[in-house]
């Protein structure tokens, strides 16, 4: 059974080009539906905090950063971590490094101007830009 709601690593582009042309004084018009292949950027951001403040950041992206963004964030926790205490990750699909440094600005400033202010030795945050092959 083929899975449906899988994510694509990259999207189509849909573009209409309009031909004009004349043959013999007579005009016609065409119309070409294009599809442009673009490859997609994938932006992780790992956030691993100690078991006391876990609930509390979880609470804070999905109140702040999962419900007021046009990025359609994904949320998830990370099994078997190498790391000591608990490791979520919050990842984003992207066309372009511009869109990632966008969320950056608008969003990712945030989260970590809380994870300094609140939980300074309790949790921190790093990230990661990987393209699709």
């Amino acid at each position: 059974m083929p899975i449906t709601n899988h994510v694509q690593p990259y999207f189509y582009k849909n573009i209409l080009i309009l031909l004009h042309f004349n043959i013999n004084n007579i005009y016609f018009n065409k119309a070409i539906k294009v599809y442009i292949f673009v490859f997609m950027y994938l932006y992780n951001i790992s956030i691993i905090s100690e078991e006391s403040v876990h609930q509390e950041i979880v609470s804070w992206i999905k109140e702040n950063l999962l419900t007021n963004t046009s990025f359609n964030p994904h949320f998830l926790e990370m099994l078997h971590s190498p790391h000591e205490g608990i490791t979520y990750c919050l990842q984003i699909q992207v066309p372009s490094e511009e869109d990632i440094a966008r969320f950056q600005q608008d969003h990712l400033i945030h989260l970590q101007n809380v994870i300094l202010s609140k939980y300074k030795d309790k949790a921190f945050i790093f990230d990661s830009t990987m393209k699709y092959l």
